[in-house]
């Protein structure tokens, strides 16, 4: 710095001071980091967000499965198999009836004997309703198995129709 006096006369060897403007927060390390740590929580929070929501879909598709699976085994349970074991009753009791026609009766109680069948599958069926959709509880293969149904539905759904 150099100087001149009231009459006029500058100093020319100058003088020299040293002073630093110290940088604005937004301009300092640490602020910049900290951007960087918001974001990354800000995505971590968003990325948390998105799997409680996949989570809640999947497990409302698995409860609706489950209590269509259960409405249907109940109602197979309730209404056929029970009409299937009255027309069962009736036979049996139609073959005690007529004991003077062995024919007859060895007929029915074929057809009894395949009722009895038919019924022992229709409870196998209501029992595999009624159990989970994967007989080993394999959660990894049930979870990619939902994904896959939701994949192809939604492919199905994207996909434009020409019919």
């Amino acid at each position: 710095m150099i100087a001149a006096n009231n009459s006029g006369v500058w100093n020319e060897a100058g003088a020299a001071f040293e002073f630093f403007i110290a940088p604005a927060y937004y301009q300092t390390r640490w602020f910049q980091a900290s951007c960087v740590a918001a974001f990354l929580a800000l995505l971590f929070g968003l990325y948390q967000l998105r799997l409680r929501q996949v989570a809640r879909q999947f497990n409302m598709r698995l409860e609706a499965r489950v209590g269509e699976r259960t409405r249907i085994a109940r109602d197979f349970h309730d209404t056929t198999l029970q009409n299937f074991l009255g027309v069962l009753m009736k036979f049996s009791a139609v073959t005690h009836l007529i004991p003077e026609r062995p024919d007859v009766q060895t007929k029915l109680e074929g057809i009894c004997e395949q009722a009895r069948q038919a019924i022992a599958e229709g409870r196998d069926a209501v029992q595999g309703l009624r159990s989970s959709t994967v007989v080993t509880n394999d959660l990894a293969r049930a979870i990619s198995t939902l994904g896959e149904e939701l994949a192809a539905a939604q492919t199905a759904r994207i996909a434009p129709s020409f019919a």
